[in-house]
């Protein structure tokens, strides 16, 4: 897990505006259907099998909290059909969103 910090409030006009769309569209599942999305994170990996040492992952994942990785700007986004482990084969784009940043 990689934890995001947005510099400004694009993420959340973007999704205020996604809430809108979904509101108007008729279907069953809204984007806080769990809980209202206030977060930047990015899942980089996931596990095919179980951990076998779980805690010790967690006190990694403690003591790197606050390491600096970068940053990164977004210029595109996809509306994806996918599986829960996004697996190429199973994803398909359904949609590209050009941002329009430089």
């Amino acid at each position: 897990m990689v934890q995001g910090f947005p510099e400004d409030d694009t993420l959340n006009r973007l999704r205020n505006e996604l809430r809108t769309a979904f509101r108007r569209s008729g279907l069953q599942q809204s984007i806080d259907q769990r809980y209202a999305l206030q977060t930047a994170h990015s899942t980089v990996l996931r596990f095919t099998t179980p951990l076998h040492c779980p805690d010790q992952l967690v006190a990694e994942l403690r003591h790197h909290q606050h390491t600096p990785i970068g940053t990164f700007q977004v210029d595109t986004l996809e509306l994806v059909y996918n599986d829960w482990y996004q697996r190429a084969a199973d994803t398909v784009v359904l949609e590209r969103y050009f941002l329009g940043c430089s």
